[in-house]
């Protein structure tokens, strides 16, 4: 049931209720975003925060072709399981699901951290409870039946403004600022740079 980025009102509901029915307490469109939902366990007293995101849109045109629906439905499964785990194990803390819409396009992740979303995830609200990582789980290529964990990116949009000055181009070029070659030098270098940097370090 592929739907369009802030448009995911099918997979919120049927995945509210179902977190609803595993003894989650849900909040429904939430973090100020319609498609947005939220999933709370606690066990115990203190303990650590452990976040997971469920994505939840598709591409126009093509469908699920990222994968956001298994990993929808494999957020809901880590978090499913970790709270079996802490249940069997008495391990005392919360596990947080947020089911995040508007991931390929529309930034919801980004939305809901800047409207307080991931704000008791962060350890800032409770310096005395530490915060394990926020996770989530990707589909991939390879062969069947194995895991890997691998570097994740994120990016950031910057503007960059290249400013020159006219001169005469036989006359007198070095009286001159050549805007387009500093562009040209800069996206060259970076992209040098992109392609020489190990995973530990990007």
């Amino acid at each position: 049931h592929p739907e369009l980025a802030f448009e995911e009102h099918h997979a919120h509901d049927v995945m509210s209720t179902f977190m609803e029915r595993h003894g989650f307490r849900v909040t429904r469109h939430y973090g100020g975003l319609e498609t947005a939902w939220r999933a709370d366990w606690t066990f115990g007293h203190g303990g650590r925060v452990i976040g997971v995101n469920s994505e939840m849109d598709a591409l126009p045109g093509i469908g699920h072709a990222c994968g956001h629906n298994l990993i929808g439905m494999s957020g809901i499964g880590v978090a499913i399981a970790i709270k079996a785990a802490m249940e069997a194990h008495h391990i005392a803390g919360k596990v947080v699901l947020l089911g995040t819409p508007a991931e390929e396009a529309g930034g919801g992740k980004i939305i809901l951290l800047k409207n307080g979303a991931y704000k008791d995830m962060d350890g800032t609200d409770q310096p005395l409870r530490p915060m394990l990582t926020i996770i989530r789980s990707h589909p991939g290529p390879g062969p069947a039946h194995i895991s890997t964990d691998g570097p994740l990116t994120a990016a950031q949009l910057i503007l960059v403004e290249f400013k020159g000055r006219t001169a005469h181009a036989a006359a007198a070029p070095w009286e001159g600022i050549n805007a387009l070659d500093a562009a040209v030098a800069a996206y060259t270098s970076i992209s040098y740079l992109r392609q020489q940097l190990h995973p530990e370090i990007r």
